[in-house]
């Protein structure tokens, strides 16, 4: 553990039994700061003793104004914190660093720190945290309280979390878990997790883990991922048991637990629009508005495509004029709400059914489009 001298000056407590001091019996205020600064400097190597990581801590100094203020009142969301008992320290504006081979792994700050040695833990109230990647680039998770275990490389926040990311995104939820050694987030899937990506691309899912060391999101169960079209602003919904999201190249992949054939669909829904297929990639990001046309899916902005036993429907429940098809694969993009159908895609409206090797179905202006057709049978005709 290190510890620079040069931040000693500030003042960390260390509260004595209630017997011995107390707000009507303590010392004159000028031996009492002589007696806490004469503390801090033969204790400030054993604060966050048992450490595996090394640590430099620094707090702002702040005149001591009761024992009393030390303790640490009040309930606590975080379990098995030890709040009846007088904490070995106590430290007002924390800052703390944790170094790996002299690289930031991260940067705690805490309005309040309370320190018990014999459970090994540190309680922190009104947290900030900055989490670093390889090349340094800091997310950002505050909390109302956190806990380490001294003698771990985890760190667990509670109380409205928000982790913000690089680049803007958003998660939400009431836990976090963070693995300072791998990079890794874990919220258990009994917590809900909203996120966002922006006004326009939302998520929710029971659930989380994030492996900072490749860039990628797990939702491990209840997805519900929410692109809302930008023009004409209509919510186009992805629902999934699970989906992993790689963040580098802005692609989420949607697919079902192992359960029977006939209900592991993952479904995308318009109001009036259903799509099914057994796995579904979801292109988001700017980086797909224009990143060049080198494959069918151009324009790959807001793009979904689903794939493998494929099946579409089209009109409003209860309408008796309803448009569906099948396919092997099919990509709707949802910004222009069209439909390209591949992969033996068959498409039949009342009793017309077409066929060919491309189908395009534009859902604004309900026009059907074929390449190179195959067939086109109508009933009216037999």
């Amino acid at each position: 553990m290190l510890v620079d001298a040069r931040v000693l000056s500030y003042r960390i407590s260390k509260v004595m039994k209630q017997k011995s001091i107390s707000p009507l019996t303590r010392p004159s205020a000028s031996r009492l700061k002589w007696a806490v600064f004469v503390v801090s400097i033969l204790t400030a190597g054993l604060l966050l003793k048992g450490l595996r990581k090394e640590w430099t801590s620094s707090a702002r100094e702040r005149p001591l104004e009761s024992a009393t203020e030390w303790l640490n009142s009040g309930d606590s969301i975080a379990p098995d914190v030890p709040v009846d008992q007088v904490p070995d320290y106590t430290v007002k504006n924390f800052d703390s660093v944790s170094l790996k081979k002299g690289v930031r792994v991260w940067r705690v700050f805490a309005k309040t720190a309370y320190l018990y040695n014999s459970q090994n833990i540190l309680h922190l109230k009104d947290v900030t945290a900055r989490l670093y990647s390889s090349d340094h680039v800091p997310t950002l998770i505050t909390g109302k309280e956190a806990k380490l275990l001294t003698q771990t490389d985890q760190i667990e926040l509670f109380g409205n979390v928000v982790t913000t990311f690089p680049d803007g995104a958003t998660i939400k939820s009431d836990y976090l878990r963070f693995y300072s050694e791998q990079r890794r987030i874990e919220i258990p899937s009994r917590y809900r997790v909203e996120g966002s990506s922006g006004p326009d691309q939302q998520f929710v899912s029971q659930g989380l883990i994030y492996l900072g060391a490749v860039d990628e999101v797990y939702l491990p169960s209840s997805v519900v991922f929410t692109i809302t079209r930008k023009v004409n602003p209509t919510k186009t919904v992805v629902q999934s048991d699970r989906a992993r999201i790689d963040r580098k190249r802005q692609v989420a992949h949607f697919f079902m637990a192992r359960q029977p054939l006939e209900k592991a669909y993952v479904r995308i829904t318009q109001p009036d629009f259903l799509m099914r297929s057994r796995l579904v990639d979801a292109f988001y990001g700017r980086s797909h508005s224009t990143a060049p046309r080198t494959s069918q899916y151009d324009e790959k902005f807001h793009f979904l495509v689903a794939h493998n036993d494929v099946y579409f429907q089209e009109g409003p429940p209860g309408e008796t004029r309803i448009r569906y098809g099948t396919c092997g694969t099919a990509e709707f993009d949802s910004d222009r709400n069209v439909i390209f159908l591949t992969q033996f895609p068959q498409v039949y409206e009342n009793e017309d059914t077409i066929t060919g090797e491309r189908i395009r179905v534009d859902r604004d202006s309900d026009m059907v489009e074929i390449e190179h057709s195959n067939a086109f049978n109508s009933g009216q005709n037999k």
